[in-house]
């Protein structure tokens, strides 16, 4: 079982480049209308969910005035940006599958006993999430070399990872592991409506 984590924590790190990259990406499109982020019909909660909270990050990192770029070319950003967090919030799902199914006992006992807390204090990893983040803004300083990028981009993409990306994948794979202890029947990937 400590293969699988490996092999999907190897994964997310790729994952991780896209992120990076299609922030680097996105960010010179300037800032965004609410109407950029709306959910679509085909949305499960959970991507309902990272198209919310997605416009309220972007609220605040993409603030620069783009006059050159169009609405069209953001929209394809943003998309990028949502679709690769959408892939790492899915492997972080399989990530916790894996500690329920076996690598980590105490994950399933405690998702039986809906206790929240203690279970995300249980697949917290701090020294994994900090080597996260450094790769995160390493992959970003390696950019600044190829596009015109803010010299702050690599702190942005560290305190996104920090305060966003990194404790909405722990809150997802809480929630998802307490609905499958519960029989499945409030999955955050079941369809919005």
């Amino acid at each position: 079982m400590h293969n699988r984590l490996n092999e999907l924590r190897a994964q997310v790190c790729v994952i991780d480049r896209e992120i990076v990259a299609a922030l680097a990406q996105r960010l010179p499109c300037g800032a965004s209308t609410a109407a950029d982020a709306c959910a679509s019909t085909t949305d499960d909660r959970l991507q309902a969910r990272l198209r919310a909270e997605y416009a309220q990050q972007a609220a605040t990192i993409f603030v620069i005035p783009a006059p050159a770029s169009t609405a069209a070319i953001r929209e394809a950003a943003d998309r990028a940006v949502l679709a690769a967090i959408r892939r790492r919030l899915d492997i972080a799902l399989q990530i916790a599958a894996a500690k329920a199914a076996g690598a980590m006992p105490r994950v399933r006992d405690l998702a039986a006993a809906q206790d929240p807390a203690a279970l995300e204090a249980a697949i917290t990893q701090p020294d994994v999430e900090e080597q996260v983040i450094a790769r995160a803004a390493d992959t970003a300083r390696a950019l600044l070399a190829a596009a015109p990028l803010p010299a702050a981009f690599p702190e942005t993409v560290a305190t996104l990872y920090r305060d966003w990306i990194i404790p909405l994948a722990r809150r997802v794979q809480v929630e998802e592991l307490l609905a499958q202890a519960q029989g499945n029947t409030h999955s955050i990937c079941r369809k919005a409506g």
